[in-house]
């Protein structure tokens, strides 16, 4: 099921990623000659699907392969997972710091501010978090604990929703008319999706997992899954301190929510009260 799911989840997270470096080359976020933007499009998937055949080989060698030398050379692919995006992230910032508040920047804010979020969950969660559970190792010790959670968490919103969510913003601009945009609305949804997210992942899941850790190498494996203590105070109390977070980050679905709906009410209310044009 592991390697299933890597095909399925990595798979489009790759896609993804060329498909995002493909939209900065071509609104100028990300520098670069058409024939340099041509050539990564066309490079880049074959990067990405050598890493990914490796990942899964490794995700698969946990289920009883004899062949050592499968998860060595798949964690070195692993390891450089995030690497394109990261360097999609680095090249926009620092571009969009020489240029300035440029026209690109202005029509193309909280798009921009949402795929930069995808760039730091996919280092932080698929990356950081991801890699933490992923070598040989750890997966003997850690796997199935809720420092699996912890990554999926961090690098399945922090990475897909994000995304999600700016190429919405991305298609709401052809949709609705940008200019009546609630600006207040948009901002207050970033940073409570995304407070409201490392506010889970740090003060909740990790933590949890880690106790799990600590006692799967002390204890057992079978012990830090048990019921007895899953169910402990301090484990419990963990449970419940991932609360604030969830509230926070409620607050953030709403505003996106109630955003999107007064964006296509006001297109609907100028719709209706525009004059209709005489024919001729």
């Amino acid at each position: 099921p592991r390697a299933s799911a890597r095909l399925n989840i990595t798979g489009y997270s790759d896609a993804i990623a060329v498909i995002q470096r493909k939209f900065g080359v071509e609104i100028g976020v990300v520098a670069g000659a058409k024939h340099v933007g041509a050539l990564d499009f066309h490079i880049e998937p074959v990067l990405h699907i050598t890493r990914l055949g490796g990942d899964t080989g490794h995700d698969s060698a946990g289920g009883g392969w004899r062949a050592y030398w499968l998860p060595a050379a798949a964690e070195i692919f692993s390891a450089l997972e995030v690497v394109p995006l990261m360097v999609v992230g680095f090249e926009a910032y620092n571009r969009s710091k020489i240029e300035g508040r440029q026209e690109w920047e202005q029509a193309y804010h909280w798009p921009f501010m949402f795929f930069g979020a995808v760039l730091f969950w996919n280092m932080i969660g698929a990356g950081l978090l991801g890699f933490l559970i992923n070598p040989p190792i750890a997966l003997y010790y850690m796997q199935g604990l809720n420092t699996t959670a912890t990554h999926g968490h961090a690098a399945l919103f922090g990475v897909y929703g994000m995304l999600g969510l700016g190429l919405m913003l991305y298609c709401l601009r052809g949709l609705t008319d940008p200019a009546r945009w609630n600006q207040k609305l948009l901002k207050i949804a970033f940073w409570s999706l995304n407070v409201g997210l490392a506010m889970m992942v740090f003060g909740s899941l990790l933590p949890q997992g880690l106790l799990q850790t600590y006692a799967s190498f002390s204890e057992s494996y079978a012990y830090a899954r048990s019921a007895e203590f899953v169910h402990s105070n301090v484990m419990e109390a963990l449970v419940w301190a991932r609360v604030p977070g969830d509230v926070v980050f409620s607050v953030g679905v709403f505003a996106f929510a109630l955003f999107v709906y007064r964006a296509f009410a006001e297109k609907t209310y100028l719709d209706t009260a525009r004059p209709p044009v005489p024919n001729r």
